[in-house]
């Protein structure tokens, strides 16, 4: 199916070119994110290690809502998104149940024993952007990495919220220092396209890049 759609892009080989092409057909890393929670799939972990057998890494992001599912499952990177720092906060932005909540709190105690994650906060002005809020639950989890992402104002957010409340890259990196200077995470790399930078726990090496699984 992979190869089936990738090779659209032939017709564009002379702009993408065929070194390239060559690469993405056969991918080395999978992402499981982008058609839901991906927890909510009864067969993850089955998924997970098909991959796994195929020499390709998998990446999940889940909202840290199935605590039973988190604990069993063992991708190459997991995301936690983490986009409020306590119970009326978690109302406000996620709509979430008080005992929604209290299941995210347990998924930070286990975070430490897997074997690389990323905590991934997405900010949003005038709602979550009291970064110190968020660095207690930050230092709980000792997770590898923390990312920080200003809000995107696209598709059905655009319903809610407003290109205002996106903040610039220089606010999302002023926010990182601040992290930086209070916390054991250093700042590592930014993107300005995105709004986002990327902190490394200093008191847990890993490598920063991953080639395979």
């Amino acid at each position: 199916m992979h190869r089936k759609v990738i090779m659209g892009y032939k017709g564009i080989l002379d702009r993408i070119g065929e070194e390239k092409f060559k690469e993405l057909l056969t991918p080395k890393h999978v992402a499981i994110s982008l058609s839901g929670e991906p927890t909510l799939y009864p067969h993850l972990g089955e998924l997970i290690n098909l991959f796994h057998k195929r020499g390709l890494s998998t990446f999940v992001v889940s909202n840290g809502i199935l605590t039973e599912v988190i604990q069993e499952i063992d991708p190459t990177q997991l995301y936690i998104s983490l986009d409020a720092y306590d119970l009326d906060s978690y109302k406000r932005i996620c709509g979430g149940k008080k005992e929604h909540w209290q299941n995210i709190l347990n998924i930070l105690d286990i975070l430490e024993s897997k074997r690389r994650v990323c905590i991934r906060t997405t900010l949003i002005r005038d709602y979550n952007t009291n970064i110190e809020k968020f660095l207690p639950l930050y230092e709980k989890t000792d997770t590898h990495f923390i990312e920080l992402k200003s809000y995107m104002n696209v598709e059905y957010s655009r319903r809610r919220l407003n290109l205002g409340d996106m903040l610039k890259h220089e606010e999302i990196l002023k926010l990182s220092k601040r992290a930086e200077e209070l916390t054991h995470y250093r700042l590592m790399d930014d993107f300005y396209d995105s709004r986002v930078t990327i902190l490394a726990n200093e008191n847990r090496e890993i490598d920063r890049f991953l080639k395979q699984n």
